[in-house]
């Protein structure tokens, strides 16, 4: 049987691309464990044991690595642990908008696949090879969980594996609800900005729980990009972002078309950060 009587009986090219994403990821991870044999297997271990270390209910003392350091110079404090460590949400007072919005634009399928999605997979390999570049990943928010506190943010086959076999660690582990709140309480929002508490207060002034449908939406679409993305320093391509989730959550159907058009015409007051950016620039005159 040939390609075109394949596709003929009803193959479509969407299913065949998805085909040959789950094949060849299941080939590349055996053909890495035989590979790497009792190494593989070490470190297999290895993962396990750095899972085992999570307790879940001390993440709230975590601080994410990168500028926590205290450093003394002269006498004087350089920096501060506190500006660093995570403001802690439990996902029950985190609205649920927030928790749409987040799903909608960075793991759609969440709650219907497993650690790996494999159609997310597969799309990212057709986009991939269409554009002949490293353009989309598709790692679920459990294999981002697992790249954010134990891996590198190299953009490789070895780190994709150990990601993979780190998030069906983490889920054979947690629920899906304790790994969405571990996510939302350490992804990365900017300098010194981890979690939706912190992200909260600095870019809208307000508690989490407080947010807006529009806000919540802004907030989540400034994690791919923390510098392109914030309102602070970028409103324009902030508010493009926000409009980019808000659409996300309506063809996800978490949100109703009347509820979008209102969350785009809402008028976003930037907080506390935006007040120091201003004090900043006038102060430089």
């Amino acid at each position: 049987m040939d390609f075109r009587s394949l596709l003929a009986g009803g193959l479509t090219m969407r299913r065949l691309f998805f085909l040959i994403g789950t094949i060849g990821l299941i080939i590349y991870l055996l053909s890495y464990e035989s590979q790497t044999g009792s190494w593989g297997r070490s470190w297999l271990k290895t993962s396990q044991r750095m899972v085992n270390l999570i307790r879940y209910e001390n993440l709230q003392d975590y601080t994410p690595s990168g500028g926590q350091k205290i450093v003394e110079i002269n006498g004087k404090l350089a920096a501060n642990l506190e500006e660093n460590q995570l403001k802690w949400v439990p996902l029950g007072r985190i609205p649920q908008h927030l928790r749409f919005a987040v799903i909608a634009v960075e793991d759609s399928r969440y709650f219907q696949h497993g650690p790996l999605d494999l159609q997310g997979i597969a799309r990212a390999v057709w986009v991939n090879l269409t554009n002949r570049t490293y353009a989309e990943g598709g790692s679920t928010i459990t294999q981002q969980l697992a790249k954010n506190l134990f891996l590198n943010q190299e953009k490789t086959l070895e780190r994709k594996a150990e990601e993979a076999v780190l998030a069906f660690l983490l889920e054979k582990k947690y629920s899906k609800d304790q790994i969405l709140e571990m996510y939302l309480n350490q992804i990365y929002f900017g300098p010194n900005t981890y979690g939706v508490g912190r992200a909260s207060e600095k870019f809208f002034g307000k508690s989490v729980d407080k947010l807006s449908l529009a806000e919540a939406a802004m907030l989540a679409g400034i994690p791919k990009n923390p510098g392109k993305y914030s309102p602070v320093k970028n409103y324009p391509e902030a508010k493009e972002r926000q409009e980019l989730v808000l659409e996300r959550m309506l063809e996800a159907g978490f949100i109703t078309g009347e509820e979008a058009k209102r969350a785009k015409a809402e008028v976003i007051k930037v907080g506390k950060a935006m007040k120091q950016v201003m004090a900043e620039k006038k102060g430089k005159r």
